[in-house]
């Protein structure tokens, strides 16, 4: 008896032959956009680790480094506007810094949350603040903002310089971020306190009460041998 076995046919990626998988307009854009990302991701990461100073600030100024760093992929249909003065503001070292980075920040959120359309950010010098504001036409906040959103560390990084931050919802629908620094940055990193408000910026301490000297003894007459 002769028996016949029949071999099933090789699966993708099996075999001799190089595997092939099904090709397609649609799948080699998702693979760019994919790569896109991943590339603009790992750049970001090696800034943000490092807290490089990226050259542009230096060379084009704050907006123009915020233009060439929020936009997305080429398949990324998010609209990113940038409003800033016509003339280049003038920003001490540490403020263009942390703008740059809050605004990334906030751009990113947008991008991976709000499920928006169109995201704007706003800069302006008012007194002696920055004014730094990014608008989107999103879905909005939750009722409760779960944490990872990126939100502590815009903060955090507002706070270091005695500025400020806060998030909320946007007159029209979506969700507004705006912040404030100051651009002559407390050097203890912490507010100014408010008039007759305590200094929290140092501990303070109280005088140490001085313990009163303790009276010396009298004299005691010295006995005399005996005769």
């Amino acid at each position: 008896m002769t028996c016949t076995t029949t071999s099933p046919p090789p699966s993708p990626g099996c075999g001799s032959g190089p595997p092939r998988w099904p090709a397609g307009p649609a799948l080699a854009a998702d693979a760019e956009h994919l790569a896109d990302g991943i590339r603009a991701a790992a750049g970001q990461a090696r800034e943000i680790a490092h807290d490089l100073r990226p050259p542009v600030l230096d060379d084009a100024g704050l907006a123009e480094a915020i233009r060439l760093r929020v936009h997305g992929s080429r398949a990324d249909t998010l609209d990113v506007r940038v409003h800033a003065p016509a003339e280049r503001l003038a920003l001490p070292a540490a403020v263009d810094l942390a703008a740059l980075r809050i605004v990334q920040e906030a751009v990113a959120n947008v991008r991976r949350h709000a499920g928006a359309r169109q995201c704007t950010v706003a800069l302006a010098a008012a007194g002696d603040e920055l004014l730094v504001t990014v608008d989107d036409d999103g879905a909005g906040l939750p009722e409760r903002v779960p944490p990872g959103l990126g939100l502590a560390s815009i903060r955090e990084r507002a706070t270091e310089l005695g500025g400020s931050a806060g998030i909320g919802p946007r007159p029209g629908g979506g969700t507004r971020v705006r912040v404030r620094l100051p651009l002559r940055p407390a050097t203890s990193g912490h507010p100014e306190p408010a008039p007759g408000a305590p200094d929290r910026r140092a501990p303070q301490t109280q005088p140490v009460p001085r313990v009163p000297d303790a009276p010396e003894p009298a004299p005691q007459p010295i006995p005399r041998a005996p005769a």
